[in-house]
């Protein structure tokens, strides 16, 4: 398998990034120093089903500081904590989408 990957083609350095690019990096940072990050961003979501693109808006609304419980967000959405908490575990988006403010009802 290791094999097939293909070794030979050099990385493509963007002399400037992009601005979608600097503004995740400026929301990522405010998140590591602690601050709450009020940018908003378009999310690619066409791979994602109707219930799983609630429970990322809705896990998105949780403010540092604050948590959540996972059978709160399937009460409020319809669903089950299983299914939220597998959601949490495959979020696309940490950091941007924080699943780590999601917890069990017993804080554990």
């Amino acid at each position: 398998m290791i094999k097939n990957l293909p070794v030979n083609i050099p990385f493509q350095i963007c002399p400037k990034p992009t601005k979608i690019a600097q503004n995740v990096i400026a929301s990522m940072k405010k998140v590591y120093d602690g601050n709450e990050n009020k940018k908003k961003f378009n999310l690619v979501n066409e791979k994602l089903s109707a219930y799983a693109i609630k429970v990322l808006e809705a896990v998105a609304l949780i403010k540092s500081g604050y948590v959540a419980a996972y059978g709160s967000i399937a009460k409020t959405l319809g669903g089950s904590s299983r299914s939220v908490g597998r959601l949490m575990r495959l979020n696309p988006y940490p950091l941007i989408i924080p699943c780590h403010r999601v917890i069990c009802s017993d804080f554990s």
